[in-house]
């Protein structure tokens, strides 16, 4: 009993060192930053939300009036009419044409009203399913950390067991030589001893998997030293021991916070607008024009005591302002009208479906995880209960081997029970851990230690 005590503060002291000697290690929140910062499908993201903020300005400043300059030069040969003066004139001759012109949509059927309501629907869509992919990166990363420390657990666990199997080995050597116990023990001993030396190799297998999973998650280079932090056994602790929720509480709380869900309010919300939109196209539209006109010619009219005037003379004199109002009805379109209004009410139809799709499917996932957890939570809770069982077990199967009452086989038997039992608990705890904090996801808190 003593030498499983001191087994025990090894491994205690070995899952502490790690964290404390490691000063370049990363903790969970630094490698979900890391993860989320340089993760590329989320820079594709932001640059989606930034073509929806520039769709949105585009559409408010197409309330403002336009404003157009144009400016033309000819160099008209042989016989022609000069459009200045309105004359033929049978020579060669050049000519100016200036133009300023600027429009104001005073009524179009309230298309670009609900064109700048749409754009901003779509800006929040844009910004909602980004925030969706950053918490899917910010799940997948604590999945990818928990598995990291599940496998070196598994180390210190199988380290542990070597370091007992070692120790036993010795003991037994000189039980042997005493006569206390055949020496045909030891053979199962050393079987032992090398079994666990085996199972150190792939633990240690398991852990290289782990973290390069982390790190391509992370966008590090393969070959990078990485080593994370653990967090502390307190907050460890708070996640096991934390109150289960109810179902119906969690559902309710993934429809109202979940962006995957929250998207389709503004999803359909565009998609009316677009109807709108559709529809405004068949009303009459009224528009505000406003002109300005200037010409040159240097054309010799012909006309005794007449010559061309200066250049700027003419300019003044020929300038000309135009302000009216332009009435646009449509009355026939070929249908076209009709059928994208008729388009876009059935693409409000399908977004309303989408919708109830989305929350059915979201219940159904968020029912299994909700029950996954009340699942780990017994399994978490009978692994504690069997690890005891067999911990006193093997204590009692260590007395009558050292007494030689008892086979090698029955030793080994019993500590490998006891090591399966470590497993199953190291197992248990972080899948308990890890489905908790899948709904924490769920209920809207953050998803971190």
């Amino acid at each position: 009993m003593k030498r499983w005590n001191y087994c025990l503060l090894v491994l205690t002291c070995l899952l502490v060192v790690p964290a404390a000697a490691q000063n370049n290690a990363l903790n969970l929140r630094q490698c979900v930053d890391m993860a989320v910062g340089n993760n590329l499908q989320i820079l594709q993201g932001q640059a989606n939300v930034a073509t929806n903020e520039f769709a949105v300005q585009q559409s408010r400043l197409s309330l403002f009036p336009n404003l157009n300059f144009s400016g033309s030069y000819f160099f008209s040969y042989g016989r022609g009419l000069d459009y200045v003066t309105n004359t033929f004139v049978g020579q060669n001759f050049q000519s100016n044409n200036y133009s300023l012109s600027s429009n104001l949509g005073l009524y179009n059927g309230g298309v670009k009203a609900h064109s700048i309501k749409k754009a901003g629907y779509d800006l929040e869509m844009a910004k909602l399913d980004q925030q969706a992919l950053i918490e899917n990166i910010q799940l997948n990363t604590i999945l990818a950390f928990l598995q990291v420390m599940f496998a070196e657990d598994q180390i210190r666990v199988t380290e542990n067991r070597l370091a007992i199997s070692q120790q036993q080995l010795n003991d037994s050597e000189k039980l042997a030589a005493a006569g206390s116990i055949p020496e045909g023990n030891l053979l199962a001993l050393e079987a032992q001893l090398a079994s666990d030396e085996l199972e150190i190799v792939n633990a240690r297998n398991q852990v290289a998997v782990a973290y390069l999973q982390l790190k391509n998650l992370l966008q590090l280079d393969p070959a990078a030293p990485l080593s994370i932090s653990y967090p502390g056994q307190d907050l460890l602790q708070e996640v096991l021991n934390a109150r289960m929720p109810e179902l119906n509480a969690t559902i309710d709380a993934a429809i109202s916070n979940l962006p995957g869900i929250q998207r389709f309010e503004y999803l359909l919300k565009s998609a009316e607008s677009q109807v709108k939109i559709a529809g405004g196209y068949g009303l009459p539209s009224l528009t505000l024009v406003g002109q300005l006109n200037t010409s040159y010619s240097d054309a010799d009219i012909g006309l005794p005591g007449f010559e061309a005037l200066p250049y700027t003379d003419q300019l003044e004199n020929n300038l000309g302002e135009v302000v009216g109002l332009t009435l646009s009805i449509p009355i026939f379109n070929n249908g076209q009208v009709a059928i994208n209004k008729q388009n876009a009410s059935l693409a409000y139809m399908n977004a309303e479906l989408e919708q109830q799709i989305a929350i059915n499917n979201l219940k159904t996932t968020v029912t299994d995880a909700w029950t996954g957890l009340q699942a780990a939570s017994l399994t978490y809770q009978a692994a504690l209960r069997n690890l005891e069982a067999n911990r006193n077990a093997f204590d009692f199967a260590e007395k009558r081997f050292n007494a030689g009452a008892a086979s090698a086989l029955d030793f080994v038997t019993a500590r490998n029970n006891l090591a399966s039992a470590e497993i199953s608990l190291n197992q248990a705890k972080f899948d308990f851990i890890f489905k908790r904090k899948v709904i924490d996801y769920y209920l809207g808190q953050p998803i971190e230690f």
